[in-house]
């Protein structure tokens, strides 16, 4: 079951012709892949022992 989005997301959907299962079927598989991939940037480093990946801020 999706959830649905905010009145404008329902709206945007309701205007482009997008149902909500052709919006599953694109985005949830590109979401989980865009999602692996951050966390392989943010986490696989640090365990890698490069500490330094990040710099901090003043």
């Amino acid at each position: 079951m999706l959830i649905c989005g905010s009145i404008l997301t329902i709206l945007a959907g309701c205007m482009s012709g997008i149902t909500s299962s052709e919006w599953a079927r694109i985005g949830l598989p590109l979401g989980m892949a865009l999602m692996t991939v951050f966390f392989a940037m943010i986490f696989v480093p640090a365990w890698m022992g490069c500490d330094d990946t990040f710099v901090a801020l003043p």
